[in-house]
């Protein structure tokens, strides 16, 4: 097990788009899932007992493959753009933004490489963003990574000639392929009859606006305080037992960034998919990583919604969080998900990777003129 981080300065969340079984856009998700709703059912994949696979696909797209998982991104990088344009007006600017797309790791069987390339040389040229944009592999268990990527543009200007003042974070994943249901039939890690320790597989796609400036107007805000990363030795097919090791080393670094302790967050959200292993990593993690007991500490998982994304569900939840941590600040009412002003997210994949967030808002300055 390693733990790997870097003390980061504070980054805004400016804006969010978000495509998913629920909407294609991130009000629409989220409206949904505070009436606790969710959309899955029987797919065109059977499973080992001859009966339909239960998923979560998003409908209105009649394309398929990468071009379907393509034109899930440019759903979410254009609703993040809109939303941050509208709030932050000509302060967002092409030139100076950068655009990260997330891929799901090397190991994701069926990952369409040449389609999500194909979108993201046609976002960055369509819109003129910035030269330092890049690709990277990174899994939901690599969000840190994308966010410390980004964290570093924002510090060093990337290397063009232009600054970089914004980063737009893009995922867009799917667990509804024929190579990745086979691989996730093989082992058992599917709902079927008298086997509930599952996933249910789904697609979206999610991307987020991040800076350092403040806002242009007195607004709410969202910052991550916090980011770091690790990897654990465990593995799925292993004969090890979970220790969690990475996890509560992730869990403890993100809080010692963001100068809190860890049970200073009054509620945390996860990748947490159905599958028992992850369920009991996080109850060890935990258990180790918090300096004192929590009567309540509300858990929230945007897969019981809108079900196991990959990549774009860890940056959908990233999204999701952050635009109801602000609607909270601004409204002062805690809402049906029940955030508060500090929050820890944190992520889990099979190639290992753990990561680990601390988001904190702001609620707007007071006018006493």
């Amino acid at each position: 097990m390693s733990g790997e981080s870097n003390g980061m300065r504070p980054i805004r969340v400016v804006a969010e788009g978000l495509c998913s079984a629920l909407g294609h856009t991130l009000p629409r998700t989220s409206a949904a899932i505070r009436s606790r709703l969710n959309l899955f059912r029987e797919t065109r994949f059977v499973g080992l007992g001859g009966k339909p696979v239960v998923g979560a696909p998003v409908d209105g797209f009649n394309v398929w493959g990468g071009q379907r998982q393509a034109a899930l991104a440019r759903l979410a990088f254009e609703e993040a753009w809109a939303r941050a344009r509208s709030q932050e007006g000509e302060q967002v600017l092409p030139a100076t933004t950068a655009l990260l797309l997330l891929l799901p790791p090397v190991s994701q069987p069926a990952t369409p490489l040449r389609e999500l390339h194909e979108v993201f040389q046609g976002l960055s040229t369509g819109y003129g963003l910035h030269r330092a944009s890049r690709a990277m592999h990174a899994g939901k268990g690599g969000l840190a990574d994308g966010v410390q990527m980004a964290s570093r543009w924002l510090d060093q200007g990337g290397d063009g000639e232009e600054p970089i003042r914004h980063v737009l974070m893009l995922a867009s994943d799917s667990l509804l392929t024929a190579p990745t249901i086979d691989r996730l039939l093989a082992q058992h890690r599917l709902a079927e009859e008298r086997h509930t320790d599952a996933l249910i597989p789904g697609e979206a796609a999610a991307a987020v606006m991040l800076t350092r400036l403040a806002p242009p107007s007195s607004a709410a805000e969202v910052w991550i305080t916090g980011a770091a990363s690790g990897q654990d030795d465990w593995r799925l097919d292993g004969d090890e037992p979970i220790r969690a090791q990475a996890l509560t080393a992730t869990l403890r670094e993100a809080a010692r960034q963001s100068g809190i302790a860890v049970a200073d967050s009054e509620f945390h959200a996860s990748g947490m998919n159905g599958e028992h292993w992850m369920g009991r990593e996080i109850e060890l993690a935990m258990s180790r990583a918090m300096e004192r007991k929590r009567e309540q500490f509300p858990h929230h998982r945007i897969a019981q919604f809108i079900g196991d994304a990959g990549t774009a569900g860890a940056v959908a939840t990233l999204g999701w969080i952050s635009h109801e941590m602000r609607t909270n600040a601004e409204t002062g009412r805690a809402g049906t998900i029940r955030v508060g002003r500090t929050g820890l997210l944190h992520f889990a994949d099979d190639d290992g990777r753990r990561s680990a967030l601390i988001l904190r808002s702001r609620a707007p300055a007071q006018d006493t003129a």
